[in-house]
């Protein structure tokens, strides 16, 4: 891989353009890529349920976090991570 690279730059090209790259290493990309969509998509869906559990408790920590099963300072601690304003 090193060698195609090299090859790449030695030919006079300044900048590496993904359309020299190999399919495979292409693919992974892609793939790591549509991987961290997947994971802001279940973030953003984590913190929309911690948010609509605190609504419906009127921000009551105490009474979410015995919903939830976790304790107070959990949900705290989820609520500072995940930015949400009580």
């Amino acid at each position: 891989m090193c060698q195609y690279i090299s090859s790449v730059f030695k030919s006079g090209e300044k900048y590496l353009s993904v359309s020299v790259l190999p399919d495979t290493l292409t693919e992974a990309v892609i793939s790591e890529i549509e991987m961290d969509e997947d994971v802001n998509k279940l973030v953003n869906l984590r913190k929309n349920n911690f948010e609509k559990i605190l609504i419906q408790f009127s921000g009551k920590t105490d009474l979410a976090a015995k919903f939830l099963g976790v304790s107070r300072f959990s949900l705290w601690s989820k609520v500072k991570d995940f930015h949400i304003s009580i």
